[in-house]
């Protein structure tokens, strides 16, 4: 793991691994909070939000929500959001989605091709990039103050 002021990157040899670190960022996750995920097609975007998820209680099946453009996990006293912004793109379509209206709840944002509507989305994100780098690795970089001062104080995490 290479850990510096500004992110931190992880190196993951399976998906199983992926989910993992995906586990690890869900436990230093306070509401209200919004992550961007980001990596091309296939490279285990879903597969982080699976562990995020899995690690808040939710029990649901985590899907992407390619075409129904959000799905929400409800653990009792905490909605996740879990949108695609894939065939998102300028600040017309996004408010057409009815995303603003979300954020006003106090709730956890997982928002995977984010980078596409990234100038619009409020200040304070986190984002985590994911890079193929062989058949089975992965490069997950997080990049947000708060959760990198947790995960580097608090959880061991390997890469």
């Amino acid at each position: 793991m290479l850990v510096n002021k500004e992110m931190i990157k992880i190196v993951t040899h399976s998906s199983k691994e992926t989910e993992e670190v995906g586990k690890k960022i869900g436990k230093s996750l306070t509401p209200p909070c919004l992550i961007i995920i980001d990596g091309n097609l296939g490279v285990g975007k879903t597969c982080l939000v699976r562990g995020i998820v899995a690690v808040l209680g939710i029990k649901d099946k985590v899907t992407s929500p390619t075409f129904s453009l959000v799905n929400r996990y409800d653990c009792g006293c905490l909605n996740v959001y879990h949108f695609d912004m894939y065939r998102i793109n300028g600040l017309c379509e996004l408010e057409s989605t009815g995303f603003f209206d979300y954020l006003e709840e106090k709730a956890i944002f997982l928002v995977e091709w984010g980078i596409n509507v990234e100038e619009f989305l409020p200040e304070g994100r986190i984002k985590i990039s994911i890079r193929r780098i062989g058949e089975n690795e992965r490069e997950i970089t997080i990049d947000g103050d708060a959760i990198l001062n947790h995960l580097t104080q608090n959880c061991e995490i390997d890469g």
